[in-house]
C-alpha cells in the first residue's frame, strides 16, 4: 500500500454517523481534535438522517465541520469500517480505512442475519461469520463486499486498526501492512489511590453485552449487589464506577471497548470473558488465569468464587490491575504518536 501523501494544503475529512454517542464515535471526534491541535486542516463530516451537529458530550473537543467531502487527490478521507459503502461515493481522494471493530463491519452489511449471534455469549461473531461464508447465501453476500476487493481499491492508501484483534483479522485476510491507531479513554477518568478506601461491595456490568450470561451469574449469587450501567448520564456512570469494586463483562468485544478501561481507572477490578478483543492480551492485558473466563454454565461456580474473592480482598487484589491502569494512562500519548507515524500531520 502506497501510504498517505499529505501536503500543506491537504484537508482531512472524517466521516461520522450523526446523532450517535458511543466510544467509537467519540474516537472519531478525538482524531479530529488531535489533528487540529497539530495544525492539520481536519473536518468532521456527519452523515445520516439525524441533525448534523456536534453532540453535547463532544463539544469540549476542538472540531471543525464540513458539509461535504472535497474529492481531491491531495485530500484524505478517514472512513470507519461501518461506513465502507462510502468508498464508492468518491473517486480521487486518498482513503484511510480505520478498523474500530471487526464485528461491526459484518453487521453493517449483513444486518439482522447475525442479530441472534451478536449478544450470545457462546458465539464469537467473527468466527461464526467466517464459518457461515461456506453457505451459499452468505457466500453471495461476501462476494459483494470481499475484503480483498476493498484491500485492492486504488484509493485506499492505508488501513489502520484500533485493536490487535482487528490487526489479526486483517492479516488473516491478506492485509499485512496495516498501521496501529488505537484510542484513549476520556480524560474525565483518572485513577486516584484514595478512591480505594471509598469502595462498596458493588458489582457493575453493561447489560448491552452478554446479558444472558450475566443474568445467570446474578441468579447464582442473588445476595450480591449488582448494578447495570444503563440509562445513566456520563456523570452518573463515573459516580457508580467510583463506588464499585468490580466490573464484569461477558459480552463480545468488537474492539478495545472503553467501559472496562473507564472502570479500571475508577478503581474497579475487572472480570471478563474471552470473546473478540478480550481474547488478546495486547488489548486487555489482565491475568487470564484469574480474571478471564469462558462463558460456560459449568464455569459459573468458579466465576462466582472469583467475584466473591475480589469483593472480600479488594484492597489487595486491586494491585493486580496496576499495570493495566498504567497502560491505559499512556494511551493518549500513544495515540498522538500513531497519528504522527501515519503521517497525518
Amino acid at each position: 500500500m502506497q501510504g498517505i501523501e499529505i501536503g500543506t494544503d491537504s484537508k482531512i475529512f472524517i466521516v461520522v454517523p450523526a446523532g450517535v454517542v458511543t466510544g467509537g464515535v467519540e474516537l472519531l471526534h478525538q482524531l479530529c481534535d488531535t489533528l487540529i491541535r497539530y495544525g492539520a486542516q481536519a473536518y468532521v463530516v456527519y452523515y445520516g438522517s439525524s441533525p448534523h451537529r456536534i453532540p453535547d458530550d463532544y463539544k469540549k473537543y476542538r472540531l471543525k465541520l464540513a458539509e461535504s467531502i472535497e474529492d481531491n487527490v491531495k485530500n484524505i478521507l478517514v472512513i470507519p469500517e461501518v461506513s465502507f459503502d462510502m468508498v464508492s461515493d468518491v473517486k480521487n481522494i486518498q482513503i484511510l480505512v480505520w478498523w474500530l471493530s471487526v464485528d461491526n463491519y459484518f453487521l453493517h452489511f449483513f444486518g439482522s442475519v447475525y442479530d441472534n449471534f451478536r449478544f450470545s455469549p457462546i458465539f464469537c461473531l467473527e468466527r461464526v461469520v467466517r464459518e457461515f461464508f461456506d453457505t451459499l447465501f452468505l457466500h453471495k453476500i461476501y462476494k459483494k463486499y470481499p475484503l480483498k476487493k476493498i484491500a485492492l481499491n486504488k484509493n485506499i492508501v492505508c488501513h489502520a486498526y484500533q485493536s490487535e484483534y482487528a490487526n489479526d483479522f486483517l492479516k488473516r485476510n491478506g492485509i499485512e501492512d496495516a498501521m496501529p491507531l488505537s484510542d484513549y479513554v476520556n480524560e474525565d477518568y483518572a485513577f486516584v489511590p484514595e478512591m480505594v478506601r471509598q469502595k462498596e461491595n458493588i458489582v457493575i456490568y453493561n447489560p448491552k453485552k452478554g446479558l444472558r450470561f450475566s443474568k445467570r451469574l446474578i441468579a447464582a449469587a442473588p445476595d450480591l449487589q449488582w448494578i447495570p450501567i444503563q440509562n445513566m448520564s456520563r456523570e452518573k456512570v463515573k459516580e457508580t464506577m467510583l463506588r464499585a469494586k468490580l466490573y464484569i463483562d461477558f459480552g463480545h468485544f468488537p474492539g478495545k471497548d472503553r467501559m472496562p478501561r473507564e472502570a479500571a481507572l475508577c478503581g474497579c477490578c475487572i472480570i471478563m470473558g474471552k470473546l473478540g478483543a478480550a481474547g488478546f492480551a495486547q488489548d486487555f492485558p489482565i491475568d487470564e488465569s484469574k480474571y478471564k473466563f469462558s462463558q460456560r454454565n459449568s464455569d459459573i461456580p468458579q466465576i462466582i468464587g472469583a467475584i466473591r474473592t475480589v469483593l472480600e480482598h479488594y484492597e489487595t487484589i486491586i494491585n493486580d490491575f496496576a499495570s493495566y491502569r498504567e497502560k491505559i494512562s499512556h494511551e493518549k500519548a500513544e495515540f498522538e504518536k500513531a497519528v504522527k507515524e501515519l503521517r497525518l500531520v
